[in-house]
């Protein structure tokens, strides 16, 4: 549970903004900033996942487990309401994304920005998911060969800039996570 989102206005008027243009913000949401805040989440798993332009069905799988995670560990969005910003984002494969890179750089910013308010041991729980749920949708999303897991070339350096960008080498799970994708 992230009790930091509970606090106040957790996003300025601006990031609100922000957040209404990718389709995180809904203010007839009885809690806005926690959807928010998992669309925000959702987007770096999202972003590895398309960066081949689809989703298969074991990232579709993979990518629904990190879903569920995100409702009963982080109480901050259902995945229902997930599953619909996923839509957009491209989790359908017959329904056409209306996101683009630019979108999720932004989202990633957003993220960044947001972690940084958080305390120290929110910041580090969502840290290790977000980090644990790359490596899964990479891993998944390359196939395996005799059980060994490639990540393909053009997913390691987007996943180090997501890496660096949202500080996930800070945690356990993001030091295993540059440990696979040397």
């Amino acid at each position: 549970m992230l009790t930091s989102l509970d606090n106040g206005q957790f996003f300025s008027e601006y990031e609100i903004i922000r957040l209404r243009e990718l389709g995180l913000w809904q203010d007839s949401h009885t809690t806005p900033e926690k959807l928010a805040f998992g669309g925000l989440m959702l987007a770096p798993i999202m972003q590895v996942d398309m960066s081949d332009s689809m989703t298969s069905a074991n990232e579709f799988t993979t990518i629904e487990e990190f879903m569920r995670r995100i409702e009963v560990e982080f109480e901050i969005a259902t995945e229902e309401d997930l599953e619909s910003i996923g839509t957009d984002m491209g989790l359908l494969p017959m329904v056409p994304a209306t996101w683009d890179a630019q979108k999720f750089l932004t989202a990633r910013a957003m993220l960044a920005g947001a972690l940084e308010r958080l305390t120290e041991p929110e910041a580090n729980h969502v840290r290790n998911a977000l980090a644990k749920a790359v490596l899964e949708i990479a891993r998944v999303g390359s196939g395996h060969v005799l059980g060994l897991h490639h990540i393909t070339k053009q997913e390691r350096p987007l996943i180090h800039e997501i890496v660096h960008e949202l500080r996930l080498e800070t945690t356990g799970e993001g030091i295993h996570l540059m440990e696979k994708t040397r």
